[in-house]
């Protein structure tokens, strides 16, 4: 799967701020609450999730990915504070 093949090379480090920046964002716009609760069903609907986002992960390359990703960081750089536990 294309987003495997992206995501191999990324280190823990990095994977641990995607993480916080994504729980952080999630807090921020729905609350600790909803966000337990959207984590919780992801969670539990994960197949169905990877499955409906297999299409869209299918039409964009590895390279394509990785602009996207580096962009966005350009855009948004990590400003919190993770801490590998």
């Amino acid at each position: 799967m294309i987003l495997e093949e992206a995501f191999k090379s990324v280190s823990t480090q990095r994977v641990k701020e995607i993480y916080d920046e994504g729980i952080s964002i999630l807090i921020t716009h729905m609350g600790t609450e909803r966000a337990e609760e959207f984590i919780s069903l992801l969670s539990l609907s994960a197949n169905d999730y990877t499955k409906w986002h297999q299409n869209l992960a299918e039409e964009i390359t590895p390279e394509r990915f990785t602009e996207i990703i580096e962009e966005s960081e350009r855009e948004n750089p990590y400003r919190g504070n993770a801490k590998i536990i």
